[in-house]
C-alpha cells in the first residue's frame, strides 16, 4: 500500500486530523499519516506567517526519515518552501497552489481563486506569476471566513464563497473557480451547485496529482 505524509505547516492539530480524514476517503488505497507543525501560526494568513511556515516545514521535514513514503503533501495553499523541500527530501513533494493552478489551467481558459483571509489575494497573484500561471489566473478573491471559522459557519461561508465567485466570473470571465486553502476543503460540491462554471478544490487536485505521479512512475 502506498504511503502519503500530509504535513500541515500551521499548528491546528484538529485541522490536520480533518485533512487526513478527507485524504483517506479520497485515497482509500493509500496509507495517510498526518503531521502538524509544532510552532508557527495557527492560521497562515499573511506573508510573514507564510515565511515562518516555510521555515518550520524545512525544520520538521528536512531531516525526517521518509523511507517508505511515496509522497509528501504540503497542506497550505501558499506552498511554503515547496522548491526547497523538493531539493531536500527524498520523496516527491506536492503543493496545493501549484497542483490547483495546474489542474485549472490544463483545460485552457482562465480561472479564479477564491480563498479565506483578506491578505491572501496578492500572495496568490504573486505565486501564480512565479510559477508560470499568471496569465491563466483571472482573479484572486477572499472571503472573511477562514480556518475553523469557515467550518463553524458553513452557511455563511458558502454564501460568501458564492458571492465572490460570481463577482470573479462576471468581472473577469473566469471559466472555472478554484477553492484555495485547507479551511475550504469540503465546500466544493455545495458551491458548484450555485455556479454555472466548474469548481475545483485545491486539496482534491493535490491528491489527484499525488496519485497521477505514482501511476506515471509505475
Amino acid at each position: 500500500m502506498p504511503r502519503l505524509l500530509l504535513f500541515n505547516p500551521n499548528t491546528d492539530a484538529a485541522l490536520t486530523a480533518r485533512l487526513v480524514a478527507i485524504a483517506r476517503r479520497q485515497l482509500p488505497d493509500w496509507a495517510v499519516r498526518g503531521m502538524t507543525a509544532p510552532r508557527g501560526a495557527r492560521y497562515i494568513a499573511s506573508s510573514e506567517a507564510l515565511r515562518m511556515a516555510g521555515m518550520v516545514a524545512m525544520d520538521c521535514l528536512a531531516d525526517l526519515d521518509l523511507a517508505g513514503y511515496d509522497a509528501v503533501l504540503l497542506a497550505c495553499f501558499g506552498d511554503p518552501a515547496l522548491d526547497a523541500l523538493r531539493r531536500a527530501l527524498s520523496a516527491p513533494v506536492f503543493g496545493m497552489a501549484e497542483s490547483g493552478f495546474a489542474a485549472c489551467a490544463a483545460p485552457g481558459g482562465r480561472f479564479a481563486v477564491v480563498t479565506g483571509g483578506a491578505d491572501w489575494p496578492p500572495l496568490i497573484r504573486d505565486l501564480a506569476d512565479r510559477t508560470g500561471y499568471g496569465r491563466s489566473l483571472a482573479d484572486a478573491r477572499a472571503i472573511p471566513h477562514f480556518g475553523r471559522a469557515a467550518q463553524a459557519d458553513p452557511h455563511g461561508t458558502l454564501g460568501a464563497l458564492a458571492a465572490e465567485a460570481l463577482i470573479a466570473i462576471e468581472r473577469t470571465g473566469a471559466e472555472r473557480i478554484l477553492l484555495g486553502g485547507t479551511g475550504l476543503a469540503g465546500f466544493r460540491d455545495a458551491l458548484a451547485a450555485r455556479l454555472a462554471v466548474p469548481v475545483q478544490c485545491s486539496l482534491t487536485e493535490t491528491l489527484r496529482a499525488v496519485v497521477s505521479h505514482r501511476a506515471a512512475r509505475g
